[in-house]
C-alpha cells in the first residue's frame, strides 16, 4: 500500500492480493453497498470494488458506518460526513483519495497504447 498524505488531501494506492473475506470483514455494509456489490459478478471487479470500498474507510478513519452513494454522473459521494472522496480501480489495484475541504478526483489507468494516443490531454513534461 503506498499512502500519500499532505495539506490538502490523502491518497491510498492498494495492489489488491486479497480474497473477497479480507474486505467482508473490514467494511460495514450499506443497502446501497450490498446492492451494487450483488450486481457485480466478474471475480477481479468485486475484489476491485470492494478494495476501493475499503480505502475509502482507512482514509476517513472513522469508526461510522460510511454512506456512499452516487451523484447522477457517477461520482462517488460520501452522505453521512461533508468530506470530498474520489475513487478509481483496474487491473488488480484500487486507488481513493480524499479531502476535507476541496473537490478531489482520481484515476487509475494501465499505460497501453489507447492511453499513450490520449496522453497529450492529460500530462505533460516535468520542466
Amino acid at each position: 500500500m503506498i499512502h500519500i498524505s499532505e495539506k490538502f488531501c490523502s491518497i491510498l494506492v492498494w495492489k489488491i492480493e486479497e480474497e473477497e473475506a479480507f474486505f467482508n470483514s473490514k467494511i460495514q455494509f450499506t443497502s446501497f453497498d450490498t446492492k451494487e456489490l450483488e450486481e457485480i459478478s466478474h471475480p477481479l471487479k468485486r475484489l476491485e470494488w470492494l478494495a476501493s470500498r475499503y480505502l475509502i474507510k482507512k482514509l476517513l478513519n472513522k469508526d461510522e458506518v460510511v454512506f456512499l452513494n452516487k451523484k447522477a454522473n457517477g461520482k462517488p459521494i460520501i452522505t453521512n460526513f461533508k468530506e470530498h472522496i474520489s475513487i478509481t480501480h483496474t487491473n488488480g489495484y484500487a486507488a481513493s483519495i480524499h479531502s476535507k475541504n476541496y473537490p478531489v478526483s482520481i484515476d487509475l489507468e494501465q499505460i497501453d497504447e489507447r492511453v499513450l494516443r490520449i496522453e497529450r490531454k492529460f500530462m505533460s513534461e516535468l520542466k
